[in-house]
């Protein structure tokens, strides 16, 4: 029914498009080239947006404009003049809900700077008049933010198409910039707006695979040489002593580096093809906390190791005690993991030492945030950095589940393979497409109680997580909830056969309640969160 009405009345029940349910399922279980951490599939039969299927879209909503209120109306309307086509205390309130409620897992902006230049300059005037990255940025920001907002302005509208206006506008001026004819320079400001409107993509219009905007974000960081920030400083040895308004600048570049590459792990991983950044060739200090940033007091952080046997111990020795930056770190791991299963030959050695990574990093990261890291505090305040905590614990297990997933495909191995003398997890280049039948075996063949450490220890986690705060992680972070090869759900599933011995079958877990409610958090919000719960009820 939901992909029925989706397609049917799209103006009316969903303006952001939702991809297909059974292809999805698919790749949740196992991708053409094995498992999947975040495990969204390449959508069959969706096509990677373009400028015809966007403008068929806009006509589509100004025919049917009686769908939404007239203040929302002319937002999807083009505009000479670089002007917000919303009232400016909307515009004011999406803002400040940005920085309440995005900003928190999305860290792009200078909150002190980014007032001063554009809420408190507005006076009567209102957003008008601006520089266009300025009015890109702006949508950005505001398609991500109006889903949080209690104004009156969005009576009758549904939380998770709030932003769908303000999201066309921002890609009619990208479209008209990048994929037109008008010059143009990259600029932070400008590879700000299309990180926001890449999140956006990910998080609203799922799309794995097909969206290229990720992939010029990209070449946009690099264009700005962003991977080299700190190149003088990690050949040199030492941390500079820069003024604050330097520091400040660029903290800024650093946070945007980080997001492409989050931004390019998440595409990659989940659509199983090479990454577009050299893990190689970037020397970028790790984030500091926002309090510290704004505060302009400039501290010392350290650079991402990428050897991945350094890796883990980035941040031992410096003072960012930044929970976001130990979350980095625990995603790189997993991500290197996850890469190691769409490899044909595996070093039996590699997947121990990525193990006790996993290990190190985890004794590290306890040792570092103490009581916190298990027993969070949730309020208002603290939201982000405990959000932060929990969702590293949750990829350390992913990453121990992810590397004895690895060691089954090992212990797969035809009987020769096995020798001693053997040091790799190879396949033939005759049988080269059976990497995923390999790792398909290795599952089928697991028994679930391989997997009952980790799998029990995450949902030990989701038991502590507060749920009036749970919607407020980052919305491509829901995939990790049930695990790579969803693990977690099939445990859940095997604790119901379990607990139901001799009762209705079909009567779920306690388990399996708990991951539907946690996931119905994500999708109140986030349509790839409710792809992820229509999953879910259908596996």
């Amino acid at each position: 029914m939901v992909d029925y009405l989706t397609e049917a009345l799209p103006d009316i029940w969903m303006p952001e498009a939702i991809p297909q349910l059974d292809s999805f399922t698919n790749s949740m279980m196992m991708g053409e080239n094995g498992f999947n951490f975040f495990s969204l599939e390449n959508l069959g039969g969706q096509t990677a947006p373009n400028i015809e299927s966007l403008d068929q879209e806009e006509q589509q909503q100004s025919r049917n404009g009686h769908n939404q209120p007239e203040n929302l109306r002319s937002v999807q309307g083009r505009s000479e003049s670089n002007t917000i086509d919303a009232p400016s205390e909307v515009v004011d309130d999406l803002i400040d809900m940005y920085f309440r409620r995005i900003q928190v897992f999305l860290p792009l902006f200078h909150k002190p700077t980014f007032h001063h230049k554009y809420v408190s300059r507005t006076g009567l005037a209102g957003y008008t008049d601006l520089e266009k990255d300025s009015q890109f940025v702006l949508y950005g920001m505001m398609a991500l933010s109006a889903r949080f907002s209690n104004l009156s302005y969005f009576d009758g509208i549904s939380l998770k198409e709030r932003g769908s206006p303000f999201s066309r506008k921002a890609q009619m001026i990208y479209r008209e910039t990048v994929q037109g004819f008008e010059p143009h320079v990259p600029t932070l400001k400008w590879l700000q707006g299309c990180i926001l409107l890449v999140y956006y993509n990910q998080s609203c219009r799922p799309a794995v695979g097909c969206d290229l905007m990720s992939a010029t974000c990209t070449r946009f960081a690099y264009s700005l040489g962003l991977h080299r920030i700190d190149e003088d400083s990690c050949e040199k040895g030492i941390y500079p002593r820069p003024s604050s308004e330097e520091w400040i600048c660029k903290e800024e570049q650093r946070r945007a580096w980080w997001s492409v590459w989050e931004l390019d792990a998440f595409d990659s991983i989940s659509s199983r093809r090479p990454f577009s950044i050299d893990k190689h060739r970037m020397c970028v200090f790790l984030p500091v906390s926002d309090e510290v940033w704004f505060s302009g007091i400039p501290i010392e952080s350290a650079v991402l190791n990428t050897d991945i046997l350094k890796c883990w111990k980035s941040l031992r020795d410096s003072e960012n005690r930044d929970e976001r930056a130990w979350f980095l770190i625990s995603n790189f791991i997993a991500v290197q993991a996850l890469e190691l299963c769409q490899q044909k030959h595996i070093h039996t050695r590699t997947i121990t030492d990525v193990e006790t990574v996993v290990s190190c990093f985890s004794l590290l990261f306890h040792e570092k945030f103490g009581g916190s890291a298990n027993q969070p505090l949730f309020d208002e305040q603290n939201y982000a950095k405990s959000n932060w905590l929990t969702l590293t614990r949750l990829m350390i297990q992913g990453g121990h589940i992810a590397t004895r997933m690895l060691s089954r495909r090992a212990s797969n191995k035809p009987t020769e393979s096995n020798q001693a003398y053997t040091p790799s997890v190879s396949v033939s280049p005759a049988a080269s497409s059976s990497v995923t039948t390999n790792m398909s075996a290795a599952i089928a063949s697991t028994s679930i109680e391989d997997y009952i450490q980790p799998a029990t220890e995450a949902f030990r986690i989701y038991q502590s997580w507060s749920p009036e705060f749970i919607g407020f992680c980052p919305p491509p972070m829901v995939c990790i909830i049930t695990g790579p090869a969803a693990i977690m759900l099939r445990f859940a599933r095997h604790l119901r056969r379990i607990s139901n011995a001799g009762d209705n079958p079909l009567s779920p877990s306690i388990q399996e309640d708990l991951l539907i409610l946690i996931l119905s958090k994500f999708a109140r919000y986030w349509n790839i969160g409710l792809l992820l719960l229509d999953f879910v009820r259908a596996f």
